[in-house]
């Protein structure tokens, strides 16, 4: 208790008065002595045996033990949820690192790769990637099956070279997305990654009827002409939607940042002084171009690399467009 409760207040953590805990400290003394160094005032540590004190440390102790068992539980689901999709499957693998994979692109062009990583059924941000398109140019038509090979390699070959390889890949798309998956893998040399592609729900209107059918999402896997349909109410259809979606929201979110960038560039490129540099420093600073023209010259000043002449530029140029 004394080495965490050292390490919990380390950094710029906001440090209290008073501080509660269910134990008593052999070098409470000294402990207090560091904590108000670093808070600058004193700091009392209590372990108090009766009162209202006393049934705080309880409850805390109780939502403790509660956030445990949640917490638990939650895992136990998730692990459910993962061996019942490995079953539906018919995977080698237990899916504990599962990355999904889509193309998209903005008005014709932009093409790019996203790829989102979920670890035990849950997001791994910090392992989203974007890959941007250089082989196909997207502007004549696009080829969604050559963009995704291009990417999958890319993606395979750093791994293998890094032995940074998921448990499972999912594609967005059917047989020919899936394909690319498995093409992309055995050029690259990569072995024990499994792969499968989701096909998104297809709606169309019955023959004399007018009546819409839907068709269930598919679920292609290599080797198998037919695809596996999940019940609606599965947990493992669940998740890959979920996988899937998150790639979606992942791509039209960069979608979203290059369009700003795009908007923001185009209005500065007729102002005399902003660079490249100043354009990047500009978006980085404001977002868009609505929060520039909303900007005094002291916030402009505010950005690296600017200077009054430019930044009164800047201002001129802008507010006689909005006006």
């Amino acid at each position: 208790m004394a080495a965490l409760l050292t390490q919990f207040y380390q950094g710029h953590r906001f440090i209290p008065d008073e501080i509660l805990l269910p134990v008593e400290l052999d070098d409470r003394e000294v402990r207090e002595e560091y904590l108000r160094e670093n808070k600058g005032k004193r700091v009392s540590i209590l372990s108090p045996q009766r009162g209202a004190k006393s049934e705080l440390v309880e409850m805390a102790r109780e939502n403790a033990r509660q956030s445990f068992s949640e917490r638990h539980d939650q895992e136990k689901a998730r692990e459910k949820m993962l061996q019942e999709l490995q079953s539906k499957l018919r995977l080698r693998n237990y899916p504990q690192r599962i990355e999904c994979f889509d193309i998209s692109m903005l008005h014709g062009a932009n093409a790019v790769g996203s790829m989102v990583t979920f670890f035990n059924g849950e997001p791994d941000k910090s392992r989203y990637r974007h890959y941007r398109i250089r082989t196909i140019d997207a502007s004549s038509g696009g080829d969604d099956f050559g963009m995704m090979l291009e990417v999958l390699k890319r993606r395979f070959a750093r791994g293998k070279e890094e032995e940074d390889l998921p448990d499972l890949v999912v594609v967005d798309g059917g047989k020919g997305q899936l394909a690319m998956a498995l093409a992309a893998m055995a050029e690259v040399g990569v072995k024990g990654v499994e792969a499968v592609s989701l096909a998104k729900m297809r709606v169309q209107s019955a023959p004399r009827s007018a009546e819409i059918e839907r068709s269930e999402e598919r679920v292609f896997l290599p080797g198998q002409s037919n695809p596996v349909i999940l019940k609606r109410n599965s947990n493992a259809l669940f998740l890959l939607q979920r996988v899937r979606d998150e790639a979606h929201r992942f791509a039209i979110t960069h979608h979203k940042k290059l369009r700003a960038r795009q908007t923001l560039f185009s209005a500065l490129d007729r102002i005399p002084g902003v660079g490249g540099a100043r354009k990047r420093a500009l978006l980085r600073a404001f977002g868009s171009i609505k929060r520039i023209e909303k900007a005094t010259l002291e916030e402009l000043l505010k950005v690296p690399s600017m200077n009054e002449k430019t930044a009164l530029e800047i201002l001129q140029s802008l507010c006689s467009v909005s006006d």
